[in-house]
Parts: structure tokens; sequence; C-alpha cells
């Protein structure tokens, strides 16, 4: 036998095959004999299309000088169901470069570069050979120097060829195998498709469609262009025991970056693509991301991965190969999902940029720390922020502004009574460094135990819809910004009530000792109490 590193590698394709069973291969009779594979062909009238496309393709004097194959020839009904193939028939004979290029490689992937001794029975399978050399049009291949894999079984009485890890799909068997010189012919029912690359098997998998509706552009890309990738992906379930705003975080456009670090955990990129055949109990593998996956083989050949059942081994793909498996594999502590994600994703992006303005991120961006944000969401923003009543980026009036949303602690609405006065965060300097407090006005306390009957105000600022809880975060979302209060002259100006004692003070000198002087209280007499005095 001509070894085959002694053929051009431009000019082979050839893959390792594999059976869907457990048990030894069993001979089968040969119904037909041929001196050789392109004998066999031109004696069969139901390869005549198949012959001409060879032609086209120029790889005629290929297949004479292979010696110890098996092919797998599409009848002619099989191509003429195929677009590109019926095309290429139909075409002008002389091809441009670029279709015999792309039906060059698809011919050559119906190419095993051994003889198979039988088409696997009921009781046959899981045989496999060392790959062969693939023919590349990119130099060295996207699998590491390694040929594409396929498999067939049986099943529904006969056998089909290119299935998945089950069994299924593929394409039947519908000629008897027909022995020639140099291998073997195996007649099929259709043209069998060559995995495409990782991005769009994603797209095509039914397991793996959340995985594929949240993929970034750059994601998208790196699935195309990236060669040898080994994926262990989680399932659509696995996505689902997420919590809901961990979901719609993830589904947002704020979640790019964390993106990418999900999928960095879940590939691996070694000189070789790991198929399941390749995993031992115990081995490690080192993902993009830097995390370890363990790899930890039963005594009943399960497999786990860092502890996630493998679901579905060995989906193929150009440029590696897919392992579907039952939840995230992502180490605890990995990825922080902090308030800030949270309120970019519940719309409050006008909100968080804000505080980045002021330097006030930490408080978006400590999972630790308990907080109740009052949060007014993108719409309320563009509502205020029009009519010049906010402050400017980056003061330190709105720097005030801010904290005075923040509640420590979490204040769900049966803790809230009205007339409450919450400290904020906000730390006055009028108060002497102490916090400034907040009302509270509640509504309907007595409508229904579970709250829903409540109405809650902050600051004389509504609540919009239902208030959000997570982790270590309370979210309301409030009708308009809340303005912390001024000094307590300013407080009583709008009072007509308080003129006459105001018009007092502002006469002398001690309105602005009363603004700058801390913690002082005010006790002021109505314009009825001044009356009295006559």
């Amino acid at each position: 036998m001509r070894p085959w590193s002694a053929f051009p590698l431009a000019l082979l394709a050839l893959a390792p095959l594999g059976w869907s069973a457990q048990v030894p291969i069993h001979s089968a009779p040969v119904h037909t004999q041929s001196s050789n594979i392109l004998n066999a062909l031109y004696a069969d009238p139901d390869y005549l299309s198949l012959v001409k496309l060879l032609q086209r393709a120029k790889l005629i004097p290929t297949l004479n000088r292979i010696n110890g194959s098996t092919l797998f020839a599409p009848t002619n009904d099989a191509i003429a169901k195929h677009a590109l193939w019926q095309a290429a028939l139909d075409a002008p004979h002389d091809l441009r470069d670029n279709v015999q290029e792309e039906l060059r490689q698809q011919l050559f992937y119906h190419i095993l570069n051994y003889t198979i001794p039988a088409l696997p029975t009921e009781q046959t399978s899981n045989a496999g050979t060392a790959p062969g050399p693939p023919w590349m049009p990119i130099p060295g291949g996207t699998l590491g120097g390694e040929s594409q894999r396929l498999r067939a079984a049986y099943r529904e009485d006969t056998v089909w060829v290119g299935v998945d890890a089950f069994g299924k799909g593929g394409a039947e068997v519908v000629k008897e195998l027909v022995e020639a010189s140099n291998g073997v012919v195996v007649g099929v029912n259709r043209v069998l498709d060559m995995p495409p690359d990782l991005e769009t098997v994603i797209s095509q998998h039914p397991s793996l469609s959340y995985f594929h509706n949240v993929l970034t552009p750059e994601i998208h890309d790196f699935l195309n262009s990236t060669s040898t990738l080994t994926l262990f992906l989680p399932v659509d379930a696995a996505w689902e025991a997420l919590p809901h705003y961990e979901r719609l975080y993830l589904q947002s456009k704020y979640a790019t970056d964390d993106l990418t670090r999900i999928v960095n955990m879940h590939a691996v990129a070694r000189k070789h693509v790991k198929y399941a055949d390749s995993f031992a109990s115990d081995l490690n593998l080192t993902t993009l991301d830097g995390s370890e996956l363990q790899i930890v083989t039963s005594d009943d050949s399960k497999v786990r991965v860092s502890g996630a059942e493998l679901t579905e081994p060995d989906i193929y793909a150009s440029n590696g190969v897919i392992h579907t498996v039952s939840s995230l594999l992502v180490p605890e502590g990995a990825l922080q999902l902090t308030p800030e994600k949270y309120l970019l994703t519940l719309n409050c992006s006008s909100f968080v940029s804000m505080l980045h303005s002021v330097d006030l991120a930490s408080l978006v961006n400590d999972t630790e720390a308990e907080w109740t944000i009052l949060a007014p969401s993108d719409d309320v923003m563009n509502l205020f922020g029009d009519d010049g009543s906010m402050p400017n980026n980056g003061t330190e009036e709105l720097r005030r502004m801010l904290r005075y949303h923040f509640l420590p602690g979490k204040w769900a609405p049966d803790k809230l009574k009205d007339g409450m006065l919450l400290e904020t965060a906000l730390e006055e300097v009028g108060l002497d460094g102490d916090r400034q407090v907040l009302s509270v006005e509640v509504s309907g306390n007595g409508a229904k135990v579970d709250n829903k009957g409540k109405s809650v105000r902050f600051g004389g600022a509504g609540t919009i819809g239902d208030h959000v809880e997570i982790n270590n975060t309370l979210i309301y979302f409030v009708s308009r910004p809340l303005v912390p209060p001024a000094d307590a002259l300013q407080t009583a100006l709008p009072e007509l009530e308080l003129s006459s004692f105001l018009a007092a003070i502002f006469s002398t000198s001690l309105a602005e000792r009363l603004k700058t002087t801390p913690r002082t209280t005010l006790l002021m007499p109505p314009n009825s109490a001044f009356k009295r005095l006559g």
C-alpha cells in the first residue's frame, strides 16, 4: 500500500469513520466486484453524475492512485437534489477555481482513507481509525492537521452514513457494497453534508438556542475564524436555571465583556481538537480564560466535566468540536454580576452614567453591601434632563443629589411605614457629617398581605411598577429624580404661612449664620403668631 504522506495535501481530504454501537464489527458479503473504484462507477449508470463531477473537480487522477479507501457515492437522484452539485453539473465545463475548490472539498468528504471491513449492522459498531491527512485549503487545516470525522449507524433496518452522536440524520445506504481492487463503493441516497463552522453548528443545534441568541458579533467572528477549538457548551436548560435577571442581563447589550469571558471559560484551544474518545479520567483541560476543566469518566462510561454531565459528545464542526454539558462551567466568584449591570439591563443607563461622572460607581459595584436604590429610568431622565433642572455631570451638586438616591439596607415594602424617615448615603456638612434622611409615604397599608396594594412614595416621588430584588440590592423605580433638602431657611421659603418670620430673619445678619451653622433646629412661628403681637 502506498503511504498517504506521498500524496500532496492539496489533493487529499479523507475522514476517519466511527460506528455508533459498541460491539465488534462482523464481516458482510460483498455482492459485486470491479477492477478499481473508477471502473465501478463507470459501470453503474446510477453514478453518471458523480463521475462527471469528479472529472470537473479534476479528481480522476487522485482516485486512480488511491489504494485502500471507501467511497460513499451519491446516486444521480441524490445529486439532483443538491443545489451546489447540480449547479456544478449544469455550469460550463471550465468551472471557476473557487467552485472547483468547494466541490473538491465536498467530494473528498465522501472518501475514507481505508477500506471498511463491513457496514454496521444492529450488532456492530464503534470502530475507529487513525485520521488520515486532510485536503486543506488552509495550510495545516482548521483541525490541527487532522481530517474531518464521519459516523455511520444502523437503524430502521438499514445503514445510515453521516449521522450524529445518537445515530440520527445522515444519508441512507441504498446500494450494495461494490468491492474494487483499491477499495469499496457504497451508494447513498443523498450528498453528505460537511460540518460547517462552529457558529453555524451552534445556530442549527436545537439545544443551544439560548447560547446562540446571546452571541455578540465579536464572538461570532471568534467562532468562525478560530481553528482547533473544543467547546463545552451548556444546553438551554442550564441557562434557564439561572435567575431571571441574570438571563436578562446576559441578553442585554451591556453583557459583551462577560459573555466573552463565559465563552472563554467553555473553550479549549490546543494543537489538536479534543474528541470524546480522547477523554480519560482525571484529564484536566485549561480553558482560554485560564480556568481548569476536569474530565471524570465513571465505570459506567458516563463523563462529567467539572461536575456537569456530558449530554452530547462530538458535534463535529469544520474548525473544532462541540460537547454539550448540563450546566455552566463558570467557577464560583469568577463573574461579578453587580447592581450596575442590573441597572443597565433595567433601562437605567443614564443614572449609571451620572454615577460614573462623579466617582460614585463604587455604590453600584459592591456585591457585598446591602443597598436600596431609588433609580430613575432613562425615560424619566429624558423628561427631567431636557428642562435644565438636573445638575451637570461631574459636579459636586450632582454627586450630592445622587447619594440621596441610596438607602443603606434592604427596605422591602413590608418594612416601610407611612411617615418614616430613612437615612440615605448623603452625608451632610450641615448635619455635621451625619446622613440626610428621606421621608416615606405609604398608602393602602391594609389592602393586601402581599403588599401589592401598597403605594409608596420616597421624598414625594412616586414609584413606577414593581420593585426588583437582586442578591443584596433592592431597586425601586422613581417617577422623578430626588432633590435633597436645602438649608432650613431655603426649605421654608415656599411656605406662605411663615413669611413674617422669614422676612424678619432675612432683614438681619442672622440669615447667613443660620444657613451655615451645623445641627441647627429652627422653631418657626406662623404669621398668625405675629398678629397677636400687635
